[in-house]
């Protein structure tokens, strides 16, 4: 996927369980210095896919909603 380029992340994918670890540069960050939320979407639709991917082989999987509880623990960003 060409936009994951932008990205350049680390992925692992075990067990129906998708991690990925995303550099945050400067070019994806708001003014404020908060992450895009471009950013926080492209990771959680391909951790899902990919985790789903790593056990349903005989089925395309596609995304067709998200339900994104919010916490006071920030998720884990590397900038």
């Amino acid at each position: 996927v060409p936009s994951t380029s932008l990205y350049d992340p680390g992925v692992r994918v075990q067990d129906g369980e998708a991690e990925i670890v995303v550099p945050v540069p400067e070019t994806l960050r708001l003014p404020s210095g908060d992450v895009a939320e471009s950013v926080y979407l492209k990771v959680m639709n391909d951790a899902a896919v990919l985790a789903v991917n790593a056990i349903v082989e005989d089925r395309l999987v596609v995304t067709l909603r998200f339900n994104v509880q919010l916490t006071r623990h920030p998720a884990r960003f590397v900038s």
